[in-house]
């Protein structure tokens, strides 16, 4: 009588938004189990991969990974994940806001607290577009100009500024003393 050997896999792969993805693979054979997983996430201070395994009475091992870069100039710096060591990248100044989301081709990245984020997903010799995602924008904070663009070179750093402002925002309601609204245009004087 032969025996057979008998295999089951199992994989869940998902993509959680632009940014972050993962991968679970499940499997046995021959009486032995395995787990293999795989996890990525494109911040704004760096990309993250992270990956675990472990087969069933041979090993087990896991694997950080974490790639970022930090670029200062005169009109500030900041912390940022990268595409390549000394590439071209994009420092935005949202007019110190902090947590202003920033997309150019990638992932977006959010602005540190002194409102300055790097953008490292930029193409050499082309008409790049950097945006303020008005969507993820925080409830305290408007941009009064949401797009920019820039053209440079191999290994430049552009620098470009969002004209974001930030602040509590409050609605009155006007009414006169017999409880009518005033006309539109109306100046009130003291």
């Amino acid at each position: 009588m032969a025996v057979g050997r008998t295999a089951v896999r199992s994989v869940i792969s998902a993509v959680v938004d632009d940014a972050t993805h993962y991968q679970l693979n499940v499997g046995t054979s021959d009486k032995h189990t395995s787990v293999d997983g795989y996890y990525s996430h494109d911040g704004s201070l760096a990309q993250v991969d992270l990956s675990a395994n472990y087969h069933e009475g041979q090993y087990t091992s896991a694997g950080l990974s974490l790639q970022g870069g930090a670029t200062l100039t005169a009109h500030g710096g900041a912390l940022h994940r990268t595409q390549n060591m000394g590439g071209t990248r994009l420092l935005i100044d949202a007019d110190g806001v902090a947590d202003v989301p920033v997309e150019g081709n990638g992932a977006a990245v959010y602005t540190n607290m002194f409102g300055k984020a790097v953008v490292s997903d930029v193409n050499n010799y082309y008409r790049n577009q950097a945006y303020i995602d008005l969507n993820k924008l925080p409830e305290n904070a408007e941009a009064t100009q949401s797009v920019v663009q820039a053209t440079l070179t191999e290994g430049a750093i552009g620098y470009r500024k969002f004209a974001v402002i930030s602040g509590q925002k409050a609605m009155a309601v006007l009414r006169l003393q017999d409880g009518s609204h005033p006309p539109f245009g109306a100046e009130s004087k003291k």
